[in-house]
Formats: structure tokens, sequence, C-alpha cells
């Protein structure tokens, strides 16, 4: 069996902020490049939304997959795949040549970063087990750091295929770094194998999970919402230049970087759930003065601001979930997750069709009412949580 003595932190932890790095810069890539793919390729709003979906129905497949499985075979092969996947899905959508291409392109970007960020996020919260808040929102910084800097990098280049080819070189570099390296895995805390279904069933089926899953449902929806349309918005309503599409979306992941690097790596020392209550409240009201007001700046601000305030809440959602339900740890997160992925997948075409019927302003007032539910929700959970029937 392998124990923390025979791993090497270090090196662990740099292919684990990689990974998600890396993953970050593919997913955020598509969501700047909406506007040019529409016009390179006559899509309508609803189409180019798809494509953001399949990258969402990937890492729903992955995660959910690979996080039960996960806690029953060995990590590294799944992160070994993962990897491999990212390679293989930023060269096909990188150098696609039709809607089809894109789409499976993005759909294998997508089931990498299931597979990295599921299992990744799991490994670093083993390694660094009495702050797993604090682990998965460093974790999450490097995924901030990806998706703020991909609006921009994605653009540099003449041809932005070229992005694509990059990162695919850096993860297979990431890859063979990972190759000789022993990760951490879950240890067999339940000997019986039918013991074990019925623990599973009774996580499945216990309150606190359920409502941790729709609250989960409720952020990815609001978090995909934003980042699939935002650029449109600027774009194609307040008819912005190029440069202020690209500095939307990259402000708004910056303002999760900057939620993540900052309060995110505290959240271990706030006992008081009812601070994820408070978050999703806050970012309710950003989101609302953003587009409540017909002028560019202020919605620039507000969903910068958005973003600040949602930072925090994903990682920490998780963690609370991964110390709570510590038996089945893969399973539960992959469910958790899966969840809310599997949510998502109809928002971006569901606010494009709105968009067509309307315009892409009115659509995004839906993140407003997912968010406001997501406070709602997660006041409940807090209650619920109150009972001391933990999983253990």
């Amino acid at each position: 069996m392998q124990t923390e003595k025979t791993i090497n932190i270090y090196l662990i932890s740099f292919i684990t902020f990689s990974g998600i790095f890396l993953f970050g810069l593919g997913i955020i890539g598509s969501e700047r490049l909406i506007p040019i793919l529409e016009k390179s390729f006559k899509l309508e709003h609803w189409k180019s939304g798809t494509i953001i979906s399949s990258a969402v129905i990937g890492f729903l497949i992955a995660m959910l997959v690979g996080g039960t499985v996960s806690d029953f075979i060995s990590r590294k092969h799944l992160i070994i795949t993962g990897f491999s996947l990212l390679i293989f899905g930023t060269i096909l959508f990188g150098y696609s040549s039709s809607y089809l291409f894109l789409l499976l392109g993005n759909l294998f970007i997508g089931i990498s970063g299931g597979l990295l960020e599921g299992l990744l996020s799991l490994v670093i919260m083993d390694i660094f087990k009495h702050k797993r808040g604090m682990a998965l929102n460093l974790s999450q910084v490097f995924f901030g750091l990806g998706a703020g800097s991909s609006p921009f990098l994605v653009m540099i280049f003449r041809k932005w295929e070229v992005f694509y080819l990059i990162i695919a070189i850096a993860s297979l570099i990431t890859l063979l770094i990972s190759l000789p390296q022993k990760f951490p895995d879950k240890e067999d805390i339940l000997e019986n194998s039918s013991e074990k279904e019925v623990k599973i069933l009774h996580i499945l089926t216990d309150k606190k999970f359920l409502l941790t899953i729709l609250a989960m449902i409720l952020y990815s929806c609001t978090e995909i919402g934003i980042a699939s349309w935002i650029s449109v918005l600027f774009a194609r309503y307040y008819q912005s230049s190029r440069l202020m599409a690209t500095l939307s979306l990259s402000s708004y992941w910056t303002g999760q970087l900057i939620g993540r690097s900052t309060i995110g790596l505290k959240v271990d020392k706030i006992k008081n759930e009812n601070f994820i209550s408070l978050l999703f409240f806050i970012t309710t009201v950003f989101i609302f003065f953003g587009l409540a007001f017909k002028c560019s700046l202020t919605t620039y601000i507000f969903f910068t601001l958005s973003g600040l305030s949602m930072g925090p809440l994903w990682p920490t959602i998780l963690s609370k979930a991964r110390n709570r339900f510590n038996s089945f740890p893969g399973t539960a997160f992959g469910v958790i997750v899966s969840s809310g992925a599997a949510a998502s997948i109809l928002i971006p075409p569901l606010i494009g069709r709105l968009g067509d019927l309307y315009s892409i302003r009115m659509a995004l007032f839906l993140t407003v009412i997912t968010s406001l539910f997501g406070a709602i929700i997660y006041m409940n959970l807090v209650k619920t949580a109150k009972v001391k029937n933990e999983y253990r």
C-alpha cells in the first residue's frame, strides 16, 4: 500500500496545479472563441452554445465515472488517461475543419477535465488532510490562472489553433513527469463488499448529500451561464471592441482567482457554513446590478465582482462534502460535481435560445435566479447539517 512517505509531495502538487491550469486554459479558450466560431462556421447562438455543452457533457461523464471508479482502483491510471485525452482533445478542437469536430474536440477536453480536476482535487486534499479547504481553493487558483489568462492567450496568435497545440505539448510534458510518480489512493475503510454497497446507498440518499447536490447544480448553472455568454454580451449587445469582449471574460475569471487566493485560503478557519449562503446572495446582487444598468462599464465592474464572490464557493462546498462523506470520497465528489455539470449542460444553449428570442442581456437574468436559489438551498443545508448523523 502506498504511504505518504513514498509520495513526492512537491512533484504531485506540481502535477496537480499544472493539470488543472492546463484544463482551465483549454476549456475557457473555447468560451472566448464563440463569437469567432459563430462567424467562421456560420453558427446560430444555440449551436455555439452546444459547443460549450459538449465539454460539460464530457466533464460530467468523466467526473461521475472517474470519481466512483477511483474508490476501487488506482487514481494514477485515471490521471494518466486524463492527460492523454487532454492532448487528443486540444489537437482535435484546435485543428477542427467542421462543427462536428469542434463538438468532439471540446467533448474530449471536457472528459479530460473531469478526470484531472476530479482526481487531482482528491489527491491534493488527501495530501493536505488537515487543510482540505485551503488545498482545494489553492488548486482552483491555478484553474483561475488558466481561465483568466486563456481569453488573452488564445487571441495573441495570428492563428488561434497554435494556442491549443501549446496546451497539447505542455500536457504531454506533464504526463511524462506523472508516469514514475506515486499518487495517494483512498484507503479501504470497509472490508466487506456488501457493507460497502449499503454505505454508498446511505450516502446517496442522505438529505445533506442531496441538498449539497442541489446547491452545486445552482452554482454550476450560474457560473457556466455567465462564462459562456459574457463575451458575446459585450461583443453583440454592447458592440464593444474585441479587447473589451476578451477582457470581460478574463476579468470574470480573474475575480474568481482573487476570491480563491484570498478568502478561499482561509475557509478552513470559518466554521459557520452560512458563509457559503452569504456568498451566493452577494453574487446574486452583483449579477443583478451588472445586468440592470445598460452601461458596459457598470456591467464589466459588477460581473468582475461576481467572480470575486463566486470564487471560493465551488472548492468550499466540495471540501465540506469531502470531510462529511469520508468513506467514499471519489463517489461523493464525483456525484456532486457531475450533478452540477449535468444541469449546466442545458444552460449555454438555453441562454442562447433566449438570446435568439430576446437578447443575451435579458437571457442572462436566468443566472440571477439560479444564484438566489443557491443561497436559499444552502441555508436549508446548514440547518440539516446540524443533525449529528455523519458518515465516516
